[in-house]
């Protein structure tokens, strides 16, 4: 029970880590934000990947690990379920961040299967850092059940 804590806590820091990089490196600060200014940008990006980072995690990962180690699934299974966890939390975030914004389900609904469909690089993105972040869980919490 204590890996399974401890990879909980850390596999998910993957999120800001990447987050923080793209930020610094490859993206400048959109201008709603007023004063561009490029460690502001990093450190909200990296305060935005915790919670996308934390929350699925916990709500979507942690109940999937569980009902995969009762089932003792094996490794294949296990980082597919993590990559429906990164899409699953894509596509339920952009759904709710659009509802937010534009309060019509129908014009939210058309924006995310136009992403999906035009920049597939978006969820692809989400499916890989999921599988990122349940390959870490994996080696975290099941070390003992890969076998060479």
């Amino acid at each position: 029970m204590a890996r399974t804590i401890i990879a909980f806590l850390a596999a998910p820091l993957w999120i800001p880590l990447i987050f923080g990089i793209y930020a610094a490196f490859f993206s400048k600060p959109p201008d709603f934000f007023g004063e561009p200014d490029q460690f502001m940008w990093v450190v909200r990006s990296v305060i935005v990947g915790l919670i996308v980072g934390y929350v699925p995690a916990f709500l979507l990962g942690l109940p999937a690990h569980l009902f995969l180690r009762a089932r003792q699934s094996g490794l294949l299974a296990y980082l597919l379920t993590w990559v429906v966890v990164g899409f699953l939390f894509w596509f339920l975030g952009s759904l709710c961040m659009g509802l937010v914004v534009t309060k019509s389900f129908d014009f939210t609904l058309r924006e995310v299967v136009d992403t999906l469909l035009s920049r597939p690089r978006v969820p692809l993105s989400a499916c890989i850092l999921g599988l990122l972040v349940g390959a870490t869980v994996w080696r975290l919490t099941r070390p003992n059940l890969i076998q060479r």
